[in-house]
């Protein structure tokens, strides 16, 4: 492989790295969730896009660039549907939008098959920071299926984004901090021009997927958007106890490695208990959200109760009040 490459090719790669360890880092957090499943495809089709791109960076010929670039789009096809797949999932609107999910699907796979053949990408732009494969009739009717699914992902999120404002602020947080990383993501979709002869270099969209990567990390890590409390704690225990762990077979003389074991040791009982703590902590805290909820929900039907009854009370008197008045004009007449 050579490594004298482009700038281009690396900074591609990290991204894609970036991109695949967070839908795994994720993923792992709760494997059985639909939310998470779908967020690990959604970032293994970015990965598909960004590490491919590297390999045609690498290409030695025109006939592997070709071919190169033609695997990118066996991840970029699906990257619409699975963003808009996962943004249903998370405003819980799966069920109103089956129709035009499931067709989003169909037409994913249609491109996929067609992404293989000449009417999709044939030919090469070359450019003086790197190639790229020509757009053709089909390749205009996916950036037309591409962005239609992407704006509507937007467009559900934006919605959501008002709808909650008001009512619950960490959820606000996420969808904002999610809406402005999906933005930011969407913007690198520039690259696609590279294709239709525009000669405009693709780096930045791949600094910008590491800015919505980074983005993204954020708001799981901060608004606990996938519930990672508890797997970031795992991560850093494990980390350091794996350091500390090669520290003994490093130390120069045995009593340094006596010393480095205990403190090993040690750490893997304080290590436990600070997991086991985090557990409990977050259990408690889920326990304390659904007490809170629930006494929310018995406030809620009570005060409608009141208000019905306050408002039989009311038209009761208004109505006692007007047969009064009309005793009064029956005594006068």
């Amino acid at each position: 492989m050579n490594w004298l490459l482009p700038t281009n090719a690396y900074t591609a790669l990290i991204s894609g790295l970036f991109m695949i360890s967070l839908g795994i880092f994720v993923f792992f957090k709760s494997p059985t969730k639909k939310l998470n499943i779908i967020y690990l495809l959604f970032t293994a089709s970015m990965a598909n896009w960004l590490i491919f791109s590297f390999m045609l960076y690498n290409a030695k010929d025109d006939a592997q660039a070709v071919f190169w670039d033609r695997m990118v789009y066996l991840g970029v096809v699906f990257i619409p549907i699975f963003m808009y797949h996962f943004g249903l999932i998370f405003i819980n609107k799966e069920k109103e939008n089956k129709l035009i999910l499931w067709a989003g699907y169909l037409m994913a796979v249609g491109f996929l098959f067609l992404s293989r053949t000449d009417y999709f990408v044939s030919g090469l732009w070359k450019y003086s920071w790197g190639l790229h494969a020509q757009a053709k009739i089909m390749h205009h009717l996916f950036l037309l299926f591409f962005f239609s699914y992407i704006l509507a992902f937007l467009w559900q999120m934006y919605k959501y984004s008002k709808d909650v404002k008001e009512k619950n602020l960490v959820l606000s947080q996420q969808v904002r901090y999610l809406f402005i990383s999906f933005v930011a993501l969407n913007l690198g979709s520039y690259a696609f021009l590279a294709a239709y002869n525009i000669n405009l270099n693709p780096l930045g969209a791949y600094v910008l997927e590491i800015i919505s990567v980074s983005m993204m990390f954020f708001a799981i890590t901060k608004y606990h958007l996938f519930e990672t409390k508890v797997i970031l704690t795992e991560i850093l225990v494990f980390v350091m106890a794996m350091i500390l762990f090669f520290s003994i077979i490093f130390m120069p003389t045995v009593p340094f490695k006596i010393g480095a074991a205990a403190i090993f040791i040690i750490y893997c009982f304080v290590g436990y208990l600070l997991i086991r703590s985090t557990m409990k902590e977050v259990k408690a805290k889920e326990i304390s959200e659904e007490m809170v909820r629930q006494r929310t929900k018995e406030l809620a039907e009570r005060n409608e109760e009141l208000e019905k009854f306050y408002k039989l009370t009311i038209g009761r008197e208004v109505r006692m009040a007007e047969l009064k008045e009309k005793i009064k004009e029956i005594e006068k007449k």
